[in-house]
C-alpha cells in the first residue's frame, strides 16, 4: 500500500478507510487564513537547464498538495491530485506533533527530559532501553536498532523497524516474528530491542524512539497520544477540521507516522511556529526548539555545528528555520524570521 503510484495515492487520501483511527476534534473559533494570492512565485523556475517554472512542474509532479502561507495568508496553493477539503495521510510529520506535545509537557514539569524512560516507565527497567535519557528519544539519540538507514527497514522481515510496523498494522507478519508482533502489542515489542550505541551519542533516524515517546506521553498524562495531542494542540490551534490519528487494532497510536490533516490544517499547525503563532506553543518551548542545541557528540555529528534536530524535527537552522519530512515525500518547512 505505500510502494507508490495510483494506490498508494488512494490509500493516503483514504487512510481510515484501510486502516483504525482516533479523531482529533477542532474547536471554534476557527483560525482564518486570508488568500492573497502572489502569481509570481509559480514562475520561480526550478530548473535553469530546462527553464521549468513551479507552475509548469506542479500539474505532473507526484505532489498531491502544495500550499506557502507568508505573514499568515496564504500566498500560494495547488491541488494537482487532491482537493483541498481532502484528508491525507503525513507519515512522519506526525512525529513533530510528538515532539511539541512533550515540548508542552516539559513546560509544565509534567516531563523531565534529562530522566531516563524507566523513571517514567518502570516495566523497561530491566530492558535495554534502561538508562535512555528522554532527551535521547527526542533527538534520535537513543543508540537503540531499529535504525532506518536503509531500505531493508521497511522490506525485511527481521528488521526491528518492519516487525514495529507489523505490530502496528502496517506491515504483514510472518510466523517467525515474536508473539508481540502478531499479537500487535508494540510496547511489548519494544522490550525486545537490543542496544548498539551508548545513548546520547549518535544521531540515527528510529521511528522506535517516536513510540516510546508516545508511551511515556501516555504514562504521564493518563490519556492516549490522540487525545493529549488533540487538548494540547488540536483543540486550540483553530484548525477548520477535525484530523485523525492511526492506532492498531489494540488502539495502540501509530506515533511514528499516522496523522491525517488536511492540507490547511497542517498549515495552521505551522503558524504556530511562525511569527504569526496564536501563543498556543509557550515561548520557552519555542526557545528551546530553535536555539538550545546539544554539542556535537561525536565526530559523526560535527555537522550539527550549523544544523540540530530536537523534539522530533528532522532540523533547525541558526537562521530560524525547521524542517519535518515524511515518507512519502511529504514535508512541513517553516522559516519562523521570514514568517514564511
Amino acid at each position: 500500500w505505500d510502494e507508490g503510484g495510483d494506490r498508494s495515492r488512494w490509500v493516503y487520501l483514504h487512510a481510515s478507510e484501510v486502516f483504525p483511527a482516533a479523531i482529533l476534534h477542532r474547536s471554534d473559533p476557527t483560525r482564518s487564513l486570508p488568500v492573497n494570492l502572489r502569481p509570481e512565485i509559480g514562475n520561480f523556475v526550478l530548473d535553469p537547464r530546462t527553464n521549468t517554472t513551479l507552475e509548469a512542474w506542479l500539474p505532473a509532479s507526484p505532489l498531491d498538495g502544495f500550499i506557502i502561507l507568508h505573514r499568515g495568508s496564504i500566498v500560494f496553493e495547488r491541488y494537482p491530485h487532491m482537493q483541498a477539503s481532502d484528508f491525507h495521510l503525513i507519515f512522519s510529520i506526525t512525529k513533530a506533533f510528538v515532539g511539541t506535545v512533550l515540548g508542552i509537557l516539559e513546560d509544565g514539569k509534567r516531563i523531565d527530559l534529562d530522566k531516563p524512560v524507566e523513571a517514567y516507565l518502570p516495566e523497561f527497567s530491566a530492558t535495554a532501553w534502561a538508562g535512555t535519557r528522554v532527551r535521547d528519544l527526542a533527538e534520535m539519540r537513543s543508540g537503540m536498532e531499529g535504525v532506518e538507514d536503509s531500505a531493508a527497514a521497511y522490506l525485511d522481515p527481521q528488521h526491528k523497524q518492519f516487525q514495529m510496523e507489523a505490530s502496528l498494522g502496517w506491515r504483514a507478519p510472518t510466523s517467525e516474528m515474536p508473539a508481540s508482533v502478531k499479537a500487535g502489542d508494540t510496547y511489548a515489542m519494544l522490550k525486545t530491542f537490543r542496544r548498539v550505541r551508548k545513548p546520547g551519542e549518535q544521531q540515527a533516524y528510529t521511528s522506535a524512539n517516536t513510540l516510546m515517546l508516545a508511551d511515556i506521553i501516555e504514562h504521564v498524562t493518563g490519556k492516549r497520544l490522540g487525545e493529549v495531542i488533540d487538548a494540547e494542540i488540536w483543540n486550540k490551534m483553530g484548525a477548520e477540521n477535525d484530523a485523525l490519528l492511526l492506532v492498531n487494532a489494540k488502539g495502540v497510536p501509530i506515533a511514528h507516522g499516522g496523522m491525517i490533516t488536511t492540507l490547511r490544517d497542517l498549515a495552521r499547525f505551522g503558524l504556530l511556529f511562525s511569527l504569526s503563532n496564536n501563543s498556543v506553543l509557550p515561548a520557552q518551548f519555542l526557545n528551546r526548539l530553535l536555539r538550545q542545541a546539544r554539542p556535537a557528540a561525536s565526530e559523526h555529528d560535527q555537522a550539527e555545528a550549523t544544523h540540530h534536530s530536537s523534539y522530533q524535527w528532522d532540523a533547525v537552522t541558526p537562521d530560524g528555520e525547521i524542517l519535518k519530512g515524511g515518507f512519502g515525500d511529504q514535508l512541513l518547512y517553516i522559516d519562523t524570521r521570514r514568517d514564511v
